[in-house]
C-alpha cells in the first residue's frame, strides 16, 4: 500500500471523512489512482464506508485514461456496479476497417481451406 493512501485511511479511519484528493480536479488522474488505492485498502481492512466513498468517486471520474484500471480492481474485488459504471461511460470501441463482401472477392472459391491440427492422442 502506498504511503498516501495508508495516511487517508487512517485519517478517514478517525474523523469519518474522506481527504481531498491530489489534483486539480475531481476527473485528474492523480486523484482517481488514489482513490482505488483506498478502494483497495478499504477492501483489505473491511471498511465499508471507505470503500463506499471511493466507488462513488470513482463512478463519477472514469475518464479513457483511468477506465481499465478501475475496470481491473471492480472486476478483482467483485464490485459488479462499479464494473458497469465503467463500461457504461466508457466511449465505444473503434471499428475495425469493414471487410469486403463475399461477392466482392469474386466466386469465393478461391480461399484455400484451413488445415485443422490433427489430435494426436
Amino acid at each position: 500500500m502506498e504511503p498516501d493512501a495508508c495516511g487517508a485511511m487512517l485519517r478517514f479511519a478517525y474523523d469519518d471523512t474522506l481527504p481531498e484528493l491530489p489534483g486539480n480536479s475531481e476527473r485528474d488522474a492523480t486523484g482517481v489512482h488514489m482513490a482505488q488505492h483506498l478502494l483497495a485498502a478499504a477492501d483489505l481492512y473491511r471498511m465499508d464506508a471507505l470503500s463506499q466513498a471511493c466507488r462513488d468517486r470513482l463512478a463519477r471520474c472514469v475518464t479513457p485514461a483511468t477506465a481499465a484500471d478501475t475496470y481491473a480492481l471492480a472486476d478483482r474485488l467483485g464490485l459488479r456496479l462499479l464494473k458497469a459504471a465503467v463500461v457504461g461511460t466508457s466511449p465505444p470501441p473503434a471499428r475495425a476497417a469493414s471487410r469486403p463482401s463475399r461477392t466482392a472477392r469474386g466466386s469465393g472459391g478461391s480461399r484455400r481451406p484451413t488445415r485443422r491440427p490433427q489430435r494426436r492422442w
